[in-house]
């Protein structure tokens, strides 16, 4: 643990990082599945 933050501080940044590694985790796989559905379908998007 590092000795310049207390204990509690430190359990609390902890669980924050997991909650944001879990969501980055979650929008690489919406990512991933949308990517492969729109291979499966060949659906291209309208031009801007």
């Amino acid at each position: 643990m590092n000795a310049a933050r207390p204990d509690g501080e430190m359990r609390t940044l902890a669980a924050e990082n997991e909650r944001l590694k879990k969501l980055l985790g979650e929008k690489d796989l919406e990512i991933a599945i949308l990517k492969d559905l729109v291979r499966k379908t060949g659906f291209n998007a309208p031009k801007r």
